[in-house]
This record gives C-alpha cells, structure tokens and sequence, in this order.
C-alpha cells in the first residue's frame, strides 16, 4: 500500500499589524518556497490568486512569511516533494501545502516518516540549521548585498556593546570613515564651492539677469579653480545604498524588533513617539548646511535653507524607524566634521 504524506498551511491575506508602506515598500505578506530554478522565490497573495503554483524539488520547504515571523513545513532532504499554492475558491483563505513522495508500507510492516513544521521569528541563525536557503525569507530587497553584511556587523557589535542603538552609531562610525578616501576629492569640491561663495555672489550681482553670461562666467570660475561643481553629490549618492539597505534591515531582523536605545527610544524598528530624534535629525542637517556653500540661484537657495525642514517633515509624517533617524543624524554629524576638517586643511598655508 502507498501512503502520502500532506502538510499545509491556511490563512487569509489579512494583515493582523498596521504597515500600510508610506514610507518605502510595505513588509512582505505571503508566501515563500525553494523551487528548483530558484533557491528562494516569493508570491503575494495577489500572485496566488491569478494562477495556482506547482512545484517539485529534492527536499525543499514552503512557508507563510509575516513581517518578523513564518510558518515553514520542511519535508526530508533525500526525497521529491510536490509543493502548491493555491487560493480556494469564493474564500480569502489561501493553502501552502506540500505532498510526499510515495511511502510503501506492506502488509505486516510499519514504516515512519519525519518532516518539520517551524512556526516563530525569522531569525538567521535557526532558519539557516533548519534547512538551505531558508534564511533567505529574511529579505533585504535589491540591495541585499549591503544589507547582510551591515546586519552582520551591527549583530558582532551589539554582541559587545549589548545596545542594538549603540550599534547602529558605531556602524555609521565603520561606514564614515571607511568611506572617506572615496569621499575626500567630493569634499574638498564642496570646500572650494564655499571659498568661492563671494566671487560667484560678485558675478551674480554683476550680471544681473543675464544668465547666459552669468552661468558662462560661473563655469569659468570652477575651470580656472578646477571645481567640480556636481562634486558635492557623490557623498550623497555613497550613501545611499547604506541608507536604503538599513532600512530593510531594521524592517526584516526580528533582532532589533522593540529593542530600545536610550532615554525614550524603546524600539528601534519604530518611529520616535514623541519625535525629539527626527527634529535632532533636523537640527543636524542645519549644522551640515553650515559647512556648505549655499546655491547663488534664489531659488535654489530657498529650496536649500528649507531641505532640513521638509526631511524633519517627512521623517515625522512617514514615521521613519528610529534606527534609520539615528543613522542618518550620526551620519549628518560625522559628515560636518569631516567637511570642517577639510575646510582646515585647505587654508593651512603651504610651507617651503
């Protein structure tokens, strides 16, 4: 006689917590499965609802992932598993299930038959000794590649200052300085803009509305001066990746989730209540804007001066996790020290 072994999970797409995305992408709800041509893949149930999946794979897993947590059956490695997902018919309710491969019992025999059903946080470690690429259910998106080793680090730091905060300042402290020497050529840019401040300001005044001459006599300035005048957005551009993938990682690691900083920060993964940290934040983009030169274009300039307000703005209305608030102001505040210092170096007089 042949026996088959079954294994589902069944749930309904509504989402029990309140991420509705306003700022990046919503928390992943759905399901996750090894398929042969990919080691992870991943379907919403939008995708489960247009067209069934099937699937068969040596091993395997299927699971249901939920924002830091996930139900996960995961059938023998040394066997073929046909996996499903699939929407039931007129119901919200969806089935992840997986089915063995035939299991012949004779008669007068017994025979057992083992597999694993996991249910708990996504956390690296337990998913990785359950089965292969299961750990890939924690997803740091497209800029994954950033994203495992900052989580990395951050987890070997935490692991000695015991404070996931302090972790994410002495990460951004990793990050700043082992990106100087890429940063350093955009810095002095952005140092010479601002010696230069008087003299564009004397052409703006002189030329008045002629813009034509005015932009002509402009680039002649940072020609003669070798200045780039875009040099100043490449520190910007280096760190945004770093930016982005924090976020996902502050989004999927089960590890920081309620975990507390100091003083009124009790879960970094969550927007400041009383939103002291963003206006902080603010304050340190005005403290950066200090060691920049600011646009001779009056409009550019007014766009300038309100930059602090509006992220300030945004950090509070998207409710920012607390964590990326705290990176970005040491990130702003380290990056105000190194615009000084460069400004130092460059009116040190040369000697001989």
């Amino acid at each position: 006689m042949e026996w088959y072994f079954y294994g589902q999970i069944k749930r309904n797409s509504r989402a029990p917590y309140l991420n509705d995305g306003r700022f990046g992408p919503a928390a992943f709800l759905g399901a996750a499965i090894r398929e042969p041509e990919k080691n992870f893949a991943k379907y919403e149930f939008e995708d489960i609802e247009e067209r069934s999946i099937q699937t068969s794979i040596d091993g395997g897993w299927v699971s249901m992932v939920q924002l830091y947590f996930i139900s996960a059956w995961i059938p023998p490695k040394d066997q073929n598993n046909n996996f499903s997902l699939r929407k039931i018919t007129g119901k919200d309710e969806y089935i992840f299930s997986y089915t063995s491969e035939p299991l012949s019992i004779f008669a007068g025999e017994s025979g057992t038959y083992s597999s694993q059903f996991y249910v708990g946080p996504k956390d690296q470690k337990v998913l990785a000794g359950l089965a292969d690429y299961l750990d890939l259910t924690i997803d740091y998106g497209f800029l994954w590649m950033v994203g495992k080793p900052i989580f990395w680090t951050m987890e070997k730091i935490e692991s000695y200052v015991g404070n996931w905060g302090w972790a994410i300042v002495l990460v951004t402290l990793l990050i700043k300085f082992g990106l100087y020497p890429l940063s350093k050529a955009s810095l002095k840019s952005m140092a010479k803009m601002r010696e230069l401040q008087p003299e564009l300001t004397r052409l703006k005044e002189l030329y008045g509305d002629d813009r034509q001459k005015f932009s002509q006599e402009m680039m002649g300035v940072y020609k003669r001066e070798k200045v780039n005048p875009a040099g100043g957005c490449f520190p910007i551009l280096l760190q945004m990746p770093v930016f982005i993938a924090l976020y996902w990682v502050l989004l999927e690691s089960v590890e920081i989730r309620h975990a507390p900083w100091i003083l009124w920060i009790e879960d970094l993964s969550a927007g400041d209540p009383f939103y002291i940290l963003p206006i902080i934040m603010g304050g340190s983009m005005l403290l950066m804007q200090k060691t920049q030169a600011t646009p001779t274009d009056p409009m550019q300039a007014k766009v300038f001066k309100f930059l602090p307000i509006m992220f300030t703005g945004f950090a509070i209305w998207f409710e920012f996790p607390s964590g990326l608030i705290l990176y970005w102001t040491v990130n702003n505040v380290i990056s105000t020290i190194q615009q000084y210092y460069v400004q130092k170096q460059l009116k040190k007089p040369v000697k001989g």
